[in-house]
């Protein structure tokens, strides 16, 4: 098929990882939207529109769009920019990537399917997942992982609670690295060296970096998250969880000293393998084509 997709170009936004989802499945993508507007050391990072959309607009009419020829469907991976319209009744689609912050109930009418990343009672819900390609694993679930604790993202504004989890574990005697900025392989050789991967969702939303950081053979510590066990996925026996920077740092230190780490990533990398980009876009074609 011919996909027409619009979305925000962030080197790793959720809306790139499903169009190389839709490139290995075999389907030509037209993308359309502003470019990311951050600095960083590695521009063969850089995801360019084919048809690129000045930066501040929250959505732009696929009317105005020129010469796009035959398109079979058009979609929005929303994260404050969106397409509105279609082509040729091509059927609508609209994924609601972040609505912890972004409510998507008044688009719905727009959209022929809506799609949402959490479990908001609105839409269908589809998870996010992990790249295949880029969240592989290297290092065996074995002690060749010289890293206790890895974090890779960001702690900016809004991340109070994260950034207290981060300094706990910094001030302890575990081997720590934290970083962010780091895409695609740059990201995933730390996780690769390290025995836990370190999460705390500040909405309580489930993110890319727990399926990330299960597919690259880390064991998972997050806070405590609602609908993991409606995924599959059991406290304990896939992936380790805490409710405050002292449990956080209990947790961390009994799975490494213990080993524990090892049979819980073990656990969590098997139960998420059929959790991919490809597998999540299989699933919303499904209900598009029935």
């Amino acid at each position: 098929m011919r996909i027409l997709v619009g979305y925000n170009h962030h080197p790793v936004s959720i809306g790139r990882m499903f169009i190389r989802a839709m490139i290995r499945t075999g389907h030509e993508v037209i993308t359309v939207g502003p470019k990311w507007a951050g600095r960083y050391d590695h521009p063969e990072y850089d995801d360019i529109p084919d048809i690129e959309i000045p930066r501040g607009l929250p959505t732009w009419r696929v009317n105005f769009l020129d010469q796009l020829g035959d398109i079979d469907q058009v979609w929005s991976f929303d994260a404050r920019f969106r397409l509105r319209g279609t082509v040729n009744n091509a059927p609508s689609v609209l994924y609601g990537t972040d609505p912890h912050v972004i409510d998507y109930r008044s688009y719905l009418r727009e959209y022929g399917y809506t799609f949402i990343s959490q479990n908001t009672g609105y839409g269908t819900w589809i998870p996010l997942g992990y790249d295949p390609e880029i969240h592989v694993q290297t290092h065996l679930i074995d002690n060749n992982r010289d890293i206790d604790v890895c974090f890779i993202g960001s702690t900016t504004y809004g991340y109070d609670a994260r950034r207290s989890g981060l300094t706990a574990l910094k001030q302890s005697p575990l081997k720590t690295y934290f970083n962010t900025g780091l895409f695609f392989t740059q990201y995933s050789k730390p996780y690769n060296r390290s025995k836990i991967a370190f999460n705390w969702s500040s909405m309580w939303d489930i993110p890319m970096r727990l399926w990330e950081g299960m597919a690259m053979g880390c064991c998972v510590v997050t806070n405590r998250i609602p609908y993991l066990d409606k995924l599959g996925l059991l406290e304990g026996r896939d992936y380790l969880a805490y409710s405050n920077p002292q449990e956080l740092l209990y947790v961390v230190k009994s799975a490494v000293e213990s080993d524990q780490w090892k049979d819980v990533a073990a656990s969590g990398q098997e139960k998420i393998k059929d959790h991919t980009y490809d597998q999540r876009l299989e699933m919303m074609m499904r209900e598009i084509n029935a």
